[in-house]
């Protein structure tokens, strides 16, 4: 259902030219396909403002809407005053939210923001082997690269999935690149400020 919903609005918007636009997003067509759907959009097309509407009054929900990557979102119920303020807002760069919610964000955040500060426990082979996989590399690239077995590289992988408290080289991957634990090749990675942020 979510891909056919997907694709719909992608036709209309397409054929209007208003993918640079908003895209509104209606809580009727169930949490996990609106979750879903808001995501799969985000990742497609990054420069739309979305917005979540005809939430009901739950931060767990509105929390959810915003980590799928709404923009803004409005109650059930709202009038369309209210929706086209909550686009000037954001246009100008705001975010509006109720305290409540506010406080469940901050929740959410800290911890996951402690999690990502905490890799020095990696040693510097297991930095080698995960910038590999950072360049998208297979076990069989990585062990040619750093003369070491097939083995040997997945024994490390296997340590540093751990260590970061990820399930897959992919997870590990983003966290390298949304961390930016790499800049550039691997002589640059920086373990001594890496290893400042765990104490």
């Amino acid at each position: 259902m979510r891909e056919s919903v997907l694709n719909l609005i992608r036709v209309e918007l397409q054929e209007t030219g208003l993918i640079r636009g908003w895209v509104l997003w209606d809580y009727g067509v169930g949490r996990d396909v609106l979750m879903g759907a808001m995501r799969d959009w985000r990742m497609q097309y990054p420069e739309s403002y979305l917005m979540a509407i005809e939430l009901p009054d739950d931060p767990e929900v509105i929390v959810d809407c915003i980590a799928a990557g709404a923009h803004a979102y409005v109650l059930q119920g709202a009038a369309m005053a209210q929706i086209a303020e909550m686009m000037r807002l954001v246009e100008r760069g705001l975010f509006q939210c109720p305290i409540a919610v506010f406080d469940r964000l901050v929740e959410q955040l800290v911890p996951q923001r402690t999690k990502l500060l905490r890799p020095a426990s990696l040693t510097n082979r297991e930095w080698d082997v995960l910038y590999g996989i950072q360049q998208n590399q297979g076990d069989g690239e990585i062990a040619a690269e750093l003369s070491i077995s097939l083995g040997t590289v997945k024994y490390h992988v296997h340590n540093l999935l751990g260590k970061l408290n990820v399930q897959s080289r992919w997870q590990a991957m983003q966290l390298a690149r949304d961390n930016d634990w790499f800049r550039g090749d691997r002589s640059s990675i920086d373990r001594q400020d890496l290893s400042k942020m765990d104490r």
